[in-house]
């Protein structure tokens, strides 16, 4: 387990691929903490949703992202190591329908990613803890 903080002394990203934003309609946004591998290949697997808020809009779409995202080994990870690894996104919509974010939507947004961001920290938590085991 590599906190994401920590990645890029594994990892580096190679090519990322953007969300697709229409699929998000239904929701106003949100974040999402996403664990997946990243494979010696520098491909992902065991893509999975660890935590979404508040629901799981946009859980598809950044499960998309992260199946089709490559990595490269950082100068340190000769070997390749496959790592696991938590990601958390985010993605918002203006309720001004394509307006530049008000205050109040930004403070919003800042507040979803601290939510989901905790979530994330404690669920990294119980997993080393459960290494240590």
């Amino acid at each position: 387990v590599v906190a994401a903080k920590d990645l890029n002394k594994y990892w580096l990203v190679k090519r990322q691929v953007r969300p697709t934003y229409e699929n998000a309609k239904r929701s106003k946004g949100g974040c999402v903490s996403i664990g997946f591998v990243i494979e010696p290949d520098g491909k992902t697997s065991n893509v999975s949703i660890v935590t979404s808020f508040p629901d799981d809009a946009l859980d598809k779409i950044w499960i998309d992202v992260f199946h089709k995202t490559r990595y490269a080994p950082a100068g340190n990870n000769i070997s390749r190591a496959p790592v696991y690894t938590v990601a958390t996104r985010g993605m918002y919509q203006s309720s001004r329908s394509g307006k530049k974010l008000q205050e109040e939507e930004i403070e919003l947004m800042k507040k979803v990613n601290t939510i989901c961001k905790r979530k994330t920290d404690n669920y990294i938590v119980q997993l080393m803890q459960a290494s240590a085991q």
